[in-house]
């Protein structure tokens, strides 16, 4: 080899050597800067994404609650027994108002709605100026009224004065609209509560008395704690001044101490809180926010609910999305030095680990999303099932049903025969209902002795028709082994889906079995997902 050979080949393998330390240099800036950094910010916006989703559903929870319990209140301050209710010489001071034996049907009304809805702790109706009480139920809440408390009236309060102002804007036709008080700790149990008050007008509709409901949250404050997602991902609620109402990890009730040195408990302020802070100045805008006295930053999401004023907030620690493209970074690097010796070798690993992996997976799914005793769908994996029934619903208007069942007296069976042949029974029953259920329906174990049934293309009628069939299957054959016969029963509680959450549609599906349950058991009650009547076949 000349000299010029050896000086061309030598120019050749300088000229390589330069390519390939640019191509490695635009691959570290590409993988290692640029894409790391566009990473972050589609990461950012997904992350927003997801929360707007997470605060959408809980809007949409906390919305349809409180307009449920606005609805109850009118309907209750519309029938004959409260407009038409005749006080005159019943009242006694010393009882706070009328005797517990007295306005029989009144007193029933309000029990009923106590039965029903778990969340009324109590009702009062009230005189309309002097806002005194002549009824609270439970009457033992009617005793534990101070009687000094009783005599001054409640028309100072804010929801009194706010009661009247609705009824005095109102123009004479339709409902009056109730309203809805700031939030307060509601004792016993110290958990946050409102109240709903509305007018009840006489047939000349002139006002002659207040309705008043005492609510407690929680129920809604467990939806919205238990939609934490990720490592630091979580919801909380706060009402329209900033007290807290519901978080993850923090209790929405404080004790303080007063001028007197004596200790009581109120909600607690997270006025300060930079997400809040701003809500509640009307110019927040969704982004990074540094909490006041923390090194840490958040990503943070936050929707007004319409009427309430209230607040919910859905955050997640920015370090959770940093860390992933931290991890990112340090891979990319370590695999662009390994790919000049080992390419193929780790091209073949990733693909065969990452095979595996997917395999893996699916398995999982499958496991997850399958209950173990019954092989029905389990509770986890309902809402993605439930979301084609809803995008079907939107399209179409394709009326869908849901009836939500548990058995008679489970635990009796358990407590008598054993567990064993308990499972025996919840095989059976999952078994039975599944053959009077078409292909496209959809069977879930909810829970325990809990089964959810979807029908599609089902309006309520036909649905209830249904729920019957597996009534009657259940009921109609013993269940046995070779030890044991028994009869079982169950009692179902069937909704139709007429627009609104699914969390919503559950909720109206659960009270209607709870009043097939306290209605007798062993039959269907079905209940309208937009209005709180029920109706059962024995």
């Amino acid at each position: 080899m000349t000299s010029e050979d050896l000086r061309e080949k030598n120019e050749r393998i300088k000229k390589l050597v330069m390519t390939l330390i640019w191509h490695l240099m635009g691959v570290l800036i590409v993988l290692g800067i640029i894409f790391p950094v566009s990473t972050y910010l589609a990461l950012n916006s997904i992350f927003l994404t997801e929360q707007m989703v997470t605060a959408k559903m809980a809007q949409t929870m906390v919305s349809d609650t409180i307009a449920t319990k606005k609805r109850l209140l009118s309907f209750a301050a519309g029938t004959r027994s409260v407009r038409t209710a005749n006080f005159s010489g019943l009242l006694q001071e010393e009882l706070r108002g009328i005797p517990e034996n007295e306005l029989p049907e009144l007193r029933g009304l309000f029990q009923h709605l106590l039965n029903s809805f778990s969340s009324f702790r109590f009702f009062s109706y009230l005189t309309y100026d002097s806002v005194r009480p002549y009824v609270i139920h439970p009457y033992q809440t009617q005793l534990e009224l101070t009687l000094s408390d009783y005599q001054a009236g409640f028309a100072y309060r804010e929801w009194a004065r706010k009661t009247h102002a609705r009824y005095e804007v109102w123009n004479g036709t339709g409902p009056i609209e109730p309203y809805v008080s700031n939030a307060f700790l509601s004792k016993p149990g110290l958990i946050p509560g409102v109240s709903v008050s509305v007018t009840v007008i006489n047939d000349d509709k002139q006002p002659v008395g207040i309705l008043y409901a005492n609510i407690i949250l929680d129920k809604l404050s467990d939806f919205v704690r238990n939609l934490s997602f990720g490592k630091t991902g979580r919801v909380f609620l706060v009402d329209a001044e900033g007290f807290l109402l519901a978080h993850p990890t923090i209790s929405a009730g404080r004790e303080v101490v007063d001028e007197e040195g004596n200790k009581t408990w109120e909600l607690r302020s997270v006025a300060d809180h930079p997400v809040v802070a701003n809500a509640l100045q009307g110019r927040f805008s969704p982004g990074v926010f540094r909490l006041t006295g923390e090194s840490k930053a958040v990503l943070a999401t936050c929707l007004t609910v319409p009427d309430t004023g209230w607040i919910i907030v859905v955050e997640q620690e920015t370090a959770e999305i940093l860390n992933r493209v931290k991890l990112y970074w340090i891979v990319v690097i370590v695999l662009v030095f390994l790919t000049i010796a080992v390419s193929a070798v780790v091209f073949i690993m990733i693909a065969r680990e990452t095979a595996e992996t997917t395999r893996e997976h699916d398995e999982l799914i499958v496991i997850s999303e399958t209950d173990p005793l019954t092989g029905l769908l389990n509770r986890r994996s309902m809402l993605s099932r439930m979301v084609q029934f809803v995008q079907n619903y939107q399209e179409t208007k394709q009326p869908f049903v849901i009836a939500l069942f548990d058995i008679d007296d489970f635990k009796l069976v358990n407590d008598t025969h054993g567990h064993v042949f308990g499972d025996l029974v919840l095989r059976e029953i999952a078994a039975r209902t599944a053959s009077v259920l078409r292909v496209d329906d959809l069977l879930f174990r909810w829970g325990g002795e809990e089964f959810l049934v979807v029908v599609k293309n089902c309006n309520l009628l036909r649905g209830k028709g249904i729920a019957e069939k597996i009534r009657r299957v259940v009921a109609d054959a013993p269940i046995s082994d070779d030890r044991i016969s028994i009869s079982i029963t169950v009692t179902l509680g069937v909704c139709e889906y007429q627009g609104g959450s699914i969390d919503a549609l559950i909720i109206h599906a659960d009270e209607a079995l709870y009043e097939g349950k306290r209605t007798g058991k062993n039959r269907v009650v079905g209940a309208s997902s937009d209005a709180d009547l029920f109706s059962s076949i024995d």
